[in-house]
């Protein structure tokens, strides 16, 4: 983990001076429910679906409507199992996203996403203890979501986000993400070079 945040603020200060680069910090949450296929072993949303995420973004523009927006997160989901046994999920995520800015200028008004997630789990909690066997370690989703420009350095973003691959499989079993991220991105780039 140290090596990759190493990693991250050497691009981020390496190219900073870049015009069509810019880097920012996000805070958010996510209402997700659980996609299951019909069997009797079922995950479920723990009563508030509703979780905080947190992370950062690297956004590059090919030109004044079209570019990359890649999202670097932590969240965490609260499932229930058969209705009866807690589990607490934490991941990181990685969306590269394209990005389609309907304003005359890129990062200046409403634009589209569209990508897919990567998604990592690097911690499950089953009643309060530690297990890491259960259930995949990785799961890819799909994302469309839309966003604005609100203030000179700040946007706000939603995303609809489903699941390809499950992030639980048990013989026919399979049970997979699907929801919604809002959150708040602040750029950090525009602050810093103003």
């Amino acid at each position: 983990m140290k090596k990759i945040t190493l990693c991250i603020i050497i691009l981020f200060s390496t190219f900073s001076k870049a015009q069509n680069l810019s880097y920012g910090v996000l805070i958010g949450g996510n209402f997700y429910q659980s996609n299951n296929n019909g069997s009797s072993n079922q995950f479920a949303s723990d009563g508030n679906p509703f979780t905080l995420n947190l992370g950062g973004y690297l956004e590059y523009n090919f030109n004044e409507n079209i570019g990359i927006k890649t999202e670097v997160t932590f969240n965490k989901k609260e499932l229930k199992y058969e209705d009866s046994i807690d589990f607490g999920l934490n991941f990181i995520d990685i969306s590269p996203n394209f990005k389609y800015d309907f304003g005359n200028e890129y990062r200046k008004g409403f634009y589209m996403l569209f990508g897919p997630r990567f998604s990592f789990l690097t911690k499950t909690e089953v009643e309060g203890s530690e297990t890491n066997d259960i259930l995949n370690k990785t799961n890819i989703g799909l994302q469309l979501g839309l966003g604005q420009r609100i203030f000179k350095f700040i946007d706000i973003q939603g995303k609809f986000d489903y699941g390809i691959t499950p992030f639980f499989e048990d013989g026919n079993s399979k049970s997979k993400f699907f929801g919604t991220y809002i959150s708040l991105n602040v750029d950090l780039e525009k602050m810093i070079n103003k």
